[in-house]
C-alpha cells in the first residue's frame, strides 16, 4: 500500500507526488468516448481520485502533492470546444 511506503519514509527522503497527470481534463474532452465518458467509470474516477488524495492527505500531510489539471490551453482554446 503507498501510504504505508510514505509513511516510513516521508521526512527521510524528499518525496513529492504527481497525480493523475492528464486525467481530470480528460473527465471534460472524453465524455463521447464510451470507454471513458460513461457514468460508472466517470464516477469509480472521481471515488477513487479523492480516496487517493484524502488518504495521502491525511497519512502524510507533509507530502506535497501536485494533482494535475492540464495545461490552461486544454479546455480554453476555441479549437478545443468542440
Amino acid at each position: 500500500e503507498i501510504v504505508s511506503v510514505l509513511k516510513r519514509h516521508a521526512g527521510n527522503v524528499p518525496i513529492v507526488l504527481v497525480i493523475e497527470p492528464d486525467s481530470l481534463p480528460n473527465l471534460v474532452t472524453n465524455k463521447a468516448d464510451p470507454r471513458c465518458g460513461n457514468r460508472a467509470t466517470m464516477e469509480a474516477y472521481k471515488r477513487g481520485i479523492t480516496y487517493a488524495i484524502e488518504s495521502i492527505a491525511a497519512a502524510v500531510p507533509q507530502v506535497p502533492m501536485y494533482l494535475d489539471a492540464g495545461h490552461g490551453g486544454w479546455l480554453g482554446w476555441r479549437n478545443n470546444m468542440d
